[in-house]
């Protein structure tokens, strides 16, 4: 594989073929270009046949610092996108408004993957372009800084194996007032009712089809139970495991997100988050503990916020208040609410088609989420889900 970095521009147009049917069991490789110092350029990686998608990380030095990669040039305003052998990549965003979020931009650690539409593509092989840079995070406009910018890249090809999903379940000690250490986490019926719904939407259902391998820990701080900043958040991801091994996904169970309203109950490092990648203000998702003694909201909650670490958004995205309906996700095959359905249905998103969905943007107390095959698509084409 041939890794380089220019200070090219890339234009856009048609790349890829879409095909039919689920996406195949795949396997990820890695390429790794090296470490450079900089603002803004654009990261070359040579892709070889038959891959299904790519995915990128583009990983900072700190929480101070934003890294991003473009697409549309919508954040530096100039023209530069992901581009293929063939011109622009099959990426697509929420549709919102008609306003298109098109830079994935975090924290630290940025990342990308395509496609993400829930389609399934035989991507041509050759040279991609990935415009990538840092900026200055804690001053107003986010001006370009230089920064040591480290870049992961991955491709997806084809396996008969199934595919694996290393999961870190971590719980803060304190949590539900009665787990304290391992053994009292494992025997806890919220938390293992929680790892059931896990498997059910991941494992047990056909149009994923992921085996998990689940491990739970306990964190032994009791003063990460509360979650009271940002930055408490971040320390939280970034903090464990203590020796990052870079070939799982983390989920934390705390006790609640003080600084945040009521209503929010689960946050996700990012849409996608950066797989593969430990250790970062972003890496991982952050679940508060419900307590209901069979672990089904807490699950759905879990499984959902997953969903967005593998890049699934909403399937319908609300406004200000949950009756009002402001987009949906681009995947062409999950329904999607609008507010019509909602005020026919007196106010209550009983109406909504998408109701019951595993990204239907209100939790719900559903142990069996459905997720439709191209959701499915969009997790077997994660860089995260591995052939071990």
């Amino acid at each position: 594989m041939v890794a380089g970095l220019l200070l090219a521009a890339c234009g856009e147009s048609d790349d890829t073929k879409v095909e039919t049917g689920p996406a195949p069991y795949t396997t990820a490789t890695a390429i790794e270009p090296a470490p450079v110092t900089l603002d803004f350029g654009v990261l070359e990686v040579t892709v070889p046949q038959n891959s299904f998608s790519i995915g990128i990380v583009v990983q900072g030095t700190s929480r101070d610092v934003i890294t991003f990669i473009e697409h549309r040039g919508t954040l530096l305003g100039r023209n530069d996108s992901i581009r293929g052998p063939g011109g622009k990549v099959p990426l697509k965003f929420n549709k919102i408004d008609g306003r298109r979020i098109s830079t994935f931009i975090n924290v630290e650690a940025a990342a990308a993957h395509f496609p993400n539409d829930g389609t399934v593509r035989t991507l041509k092989a050759g040279i991609y372009k990935f415009p990538i840079g840092a900026a200055d995070r804690t001053v107003t406009g986010t001006p370009l800084i230089p920064d040591l910018l480290t870049p992961f890249v991955y491709y997806k090809t084809a396996t008969n194996q199934v595919p694996t999903l290393k999961v870190n379940l971590f719980v803060v000690e304190g949590v539900g007032g009665t787990i304290v250490d391992l053994p009292s986490a494992q025997s806890d019926p919220e938390l293992m009712g929680a790892v059931q719904v896990l498997r059910n939407v991941y494992e047990s259902n056909p149009n994923v089809a992921v085996t998990l391998d689940v491990t739970l820990a306990v964190i032994a701080d009791p003063t990460l139970a509360d979650i009271g900043s940002e930055n408490e958040f971040f320390d939280l991801l970034s903090g464990y495991p203590v020796a990052p091994t870079h070939d799982a996904v983390n989920l934390f169970v705390v006790g609640s997100f003080s600084y945040l309203e009521d209503a929010v109950i689960g946050l996700a490092g990012g849409i996608p988050g950066p797989f593969n990648r430990q250790g970062t203000a972003t890496s991982g998702t952050a679940m508060e503990y419900q307590g209901d003694g069979t672990g089904t909201i807490l699950g759905f909650a879990l499984a959902h916020e997953l969903g967005h670490y593998f890049g699934l958004y909403h399937t319908s995205q609300t406004g200000p208040t949950q009756t009002d309906i402001i987009g949906e996700d681009p995947i062409d095959d999950t329904p999607a609410c609008r507010t019509l359905d909602i005020f026919s249905a007196g106010g209550s998103v009983d109406g909504c088609p998408d109701r019951g969905n595993l990204m239907f943007p209100i939790v719900e107390n559903n142990p069996n989420p459905n997720v439709t095959v191209g959701q499915g698509n969009v997790v077997q084409l994660n860089p995260a889900v591995v052939v071990p």
